[in-house]
This record gives C-alpha cells, sequence and structure tokens, in this order.
C-alpha cells in the first residue's frame, strides 16, 4: 500500500510522480523504494513529503519482506485468511 502520512501538495511537480513512480520500477527498485524516491523526487514543498509505504504480510516477518522485495519481477502471492500484519517505511 502507498500513500501519504499527512497532507501532500498537489502542484506541477507531483504531476510527474507517476512518471517517475514508473521509471524507478522499470529500473528495479522495489515497489515501495519506487514510490518512496518518486515522492522525494518530485515533491517540491518537503513540509508535505512525508510518503509512506506499508508492506502487509501473514506475519510481520512477511509484511517485511514485501517491503523489500515486492517488484515488478516478484510480486507477492495472495495472504491468508487471519489478522494481517503491517509494517511501513518512510
Amino acid at each position: 500500500m502507498l500513500g501519504f502520512d499527512g497532507p501532500v501538495v498537489i502542484d506541477r511537480a507531483s504531476a510527474l510522480r507517476g512518471k517517475a513512480f514508473a521509471e524507478n520500477l522499470i529500473n528495479g527498485s522495489t515497489f515501495a523504494e519506487s514510490w518512496l524516491e518518486a515522492v522525494r523526487q518530485t515533491c517540491s514543498n518537503s513540509k508535505h513529503r512525508k510518503a509512506v509505504a506499508i508492506g502487509i504480510g501473514d506475519t510481520r516477518t512477511d509484511a517485511e519482506a514485501v517491503l523489500d522485495t515486492a517488484d515488478l519481477a516478484s510480486i507477492p502471492a495472495a495472504r491468508g485468511a487471519g489478522s494481517p500484519f503491517f509494517m511501513h517505511r518512510y
């Protein structure tokens, strides 16, 4: 899950965020790394640049692994039933 912690500025530079995210993915970065870097690259106001990537898994270790390894070549399988674990990265 990718998003922001708090308000975000929508400006001309942020219109390029999707392009930066896609380029980072194509260059082999994980989903989490691609998103966090795309926001850093395109958000002109550091006060409103708190991007967050959240990994979801069956265990805390699974959730962390999603953040560390999920990319275009390695998309995680659907998680099982039960309460999910969440790990976040800023």
